[in-house]
């Protein structure tokens, strides 16, 4: 009896010690997580006081562009003063117009809060006007025999589309990108695609980088603008493509090329031969001016294509073609 209640007393000691180290163990588990869970709070709490110290950033500086703006002085980095990291020359009154680079070294002339040209107009507006003719004083009489460059807005009319206004605050202003982003959880951002590089047709969506990418692997091409253009009756946009090609181009070829590389939808349904494609001062495609010129023969002056579901080709686009395209007579 007295071995049996040694063995019990054992078991009894065993089974105490064991459901210890448990506890101690989900003890420990727990403050591992408790403890993660902090770190994680801290973190995320230190990430939205930096997010919020950055729009108190970006406020305060749009609050001095502003300022800049309404007093016509141009802004750096570093706030008022000439754009381009440049230093004022230490000349006063018509001095200020000149500056020097700090990067380049190199003298220039900022017309900041001034348009050279009134909106769709090519004639000098008479305050630019006054401005220039205070640069050419200066260049004369200081900078005899040197290259300088002028800078200046040349249509106020755009420059205003850029900017969005009273969106979250009166009075406040954002600039447009142009860029779509998505937010995560933690507040992170990411870049998703760019606004208006993708179209909606026949139900799908269409990444118009694809789909160039698909045209400019064919032989022959040189370089393509891709964009949706709208057709009467149908929803969405078609399609179109402004291509800038070799003599030996083959518009058959490309046809072929295009059917094993993209879904019907995909593809261009219009097709336009242009000498060179339009771009922007940051070496971006300007498609504002293709997608508003369409696939209209009285507009376009350079060759146009249309792709013939009947045939399965690309065949010319004249006005008897483009008529009964807008008017449903034609099948797309």
């Amino acid at each position: 009896m007295e071995r049996m209640g040694l063995r019990r007393g054992g078991l009894f000691l065993l089974v105490a010690v064991f459901g210890l180290v448990m506890v101690l163990g989900g003890c420990a588990a727990d403050k591992k997580r408790a403890d993660a869970a902090q770190q994680e709070a801290a973190e995320l709490r230190e990430k939205n006081a930096q997010l919020e110290q950055a729009n108190r950033d970006t406020a305060a500086r749009l609050a001095e562009l502003e300022a800049a703006k309404n007093q016509g002085v141009g802004m750096d980095d570093n706030g008022p003063g000439p754009a381009n990291g440049a230093k004022r020359s230490p000349r006063g009154g018509n001095g200020q117009l000149i500056t020097r680079s700090k990067e380049t070294g190199l003298l220039g002339a900022t017309i900041a809060g001034d348009v050279l040209f009134g909106s769709g107009s090519d004639l000098i507006k008479p305050e630019a006007k006054k401005t220039l003719d205070k640069i050419a004083s200066e260049i004369k009489a200081s900078y005899s025999g040197d290259s300088i460059r002028v800078e200046g807005y040349t249509d106020s009319g755009d420059t205003e589309k850029k900017i969005l206004r009273d969106v979250f605050a009166p009075g406040d202003a954002w600039f447009r990108t142009g860029d779509l982003m998505r937010l995560d959880d933690r507040g992170y951002f990411y870049f998703v695609d760019r606004i208006g590089d993708t179209f909606r047709w026949k139900g799908e969506n269409v990444a118009t980088s694809e789909v160039a990418e698909a045209i400019t692997s064919c032989a022959g091409v040189i370089d393509a603008s891709v964009y949706g253009v709208a057709v009467p009756g149908f929803e969405g946009r078609a399609g179109m493509a402004a291509l800038v090609v070799h003599d030996h181009f083959d518009l058959t070829a490309l046809h072929r090329h295009l059917a094993v590389r993209l879904p019907t939808y995909a593809r261009p349904l219009f097709v336009r031969i242009r000498p060179a494609l339009d771009m922007t001062e940051t070496f971006k495609q300007k498609k504002q001016s293709l997608i508003s010129e369409g696939f209209d023969p009285d507009i376009v002056s350079d060759a146009l294509y249309f792709e013939d579901a009947v045939r399965g080709a690309y065949v010319p686009l004249d006005v008897s073609l483009h008529a009964g395209i807008t008017k449903g007579g034609i099948r797309i």
